[in-house]
C-alpha cells in the first residue's frame, strides 16, 4: 500500500510538472524580439483584468446573452448571440460578438451555415480601428482575418504541445501572420504568453496587443460562451 500510494504521489508531481512547464509549439528558424508572460487571471477569463508587456485591460464589459429557437416542422432551429468588449490602457476598445446556429432533432445537431458564419466578430475602435473575424475549418482549427488600416493580418490557431507528437484537438493559441511572416504568438497554456517575432511601428504593436487579449481570454473550447 505504501508502495502504491508513493507511486500515485509521484505520478501526480510528474503530471502536474509537465502540465505548469508545457508550452505551445512556436514557428521554426524564427527568433522572438520580445518575449512577455501574461499576468492576471488564472484560469483566463474574460472579465478579469489581464497585462503583459505595457499593455493591460481597463475595462471589460459583458452584454449578456440571448438564446432562442423556432420549431421548423420536426426540427428545430436555435441559436445563440452573445456580446462582449474590452478596454485597453492604449485606449483601444474591442467590441466581440458571437453567433451560434443549430438545427437539430431528437439530440442531433448541425450546423446549418456549415462553418460559413464567424464563430466571433470583433471591432476595434478608438486611438486604432481594425476588424477581426474568426472561424473554424474542416480540420478543425480557427482561421482569422484582421484588417487593420496598415495592413491585413492572417491569424492561425496552434495545436502542438512544444516536444510532443500528438496535436490537441483544442486550440493551444495562435500565431499572427503578414504575407506568411509569423509577428506574434499568443500561448494560451497555464498563465500565458505573448511573444513578439517582428519589431512593428506603436500602432500596430497595440492593435495586436488588443487582439491578444481577445485572443487569451476568449474560450473558444466553450463556444457557448457561458
Amino acid at each position: 500500500m505504501l508502495r502504491l500510494s508513493l507511486i500515485i504521489a509521484l505520478s501526480g508531481g510528474l503530471l502536474s510538472a509537465c502540465v505548469s512547464t508545457a508550452k505551445m509549439a512556436q514557428p521554426a528558424n524564427v527568433t522572438a524580439v520580445a518575449v512577455h508572460n501574461v499576468t492576471g487571471a488564472n484560469p483566463l477569463a474574460w472579465h478579469k483584468p489581464l497585462a503583459f508587456g505595457r499593455w493591460h485591460t481597463v475595462d471589460t464589459t459583458d452584454y449578456g446573452r440571448v438564446d432562442g429557437g423556432i420549431g421548423l416542422g420536426k426540427a428545430v432551429l436555435g441559436g445563440t448571440f452573445h456580446a462582449r468588449a474590452l478596454v485597453t490602457n492604449d485606449n483601444i476598445t474591442a467590441k466581440c460578438s458571437g453567433w451560434l446556429l443549430n438545427i437539430g432533432r431528437n439530440d442531433l445537431t448541425f450546423d446549418p451555415t456549415i462553418g460559413n458564419m464567424p464563430l466571433m466578430s470583433c471591432s476595434f475602435s478608438g486611438a486604432a480601428s481594425g476588424e477581426f473575424s474568426i472561424k473554424e475549418n474542416h480540420k478543425n482549427q480557427l482561421i482569422g482575418q484582421f484588417s487593420t488600416a496598415s495592413g491585413n493580418y492572417l491569424v492561425k490557431s496552434e495545436h502542438q504541445i512544444r516536444g510532443s507528437a500528438w496535436p490537441s484537438a483544442t486550440p493551444l493559441g495562435f500565431t499572427v501572420y503578414r504575407h506568411e511572416t509569423p509577428l506574434w504568438s499568443v500561448d494560451k497554456l497555464n498563465a500565458g504568453t505573448v511573444t513578439e517575432w517582428l519589431s512593428l511601428p506603436a500602432e500596430q504593436q497595440n492593435l495586436l496587443a488588443t487582439l491578444s487579449l481577445v485572443l487569451l481570454v476568449t474560450d473558444f473550447e466553450n463556444l457557448q460562451w457561458d
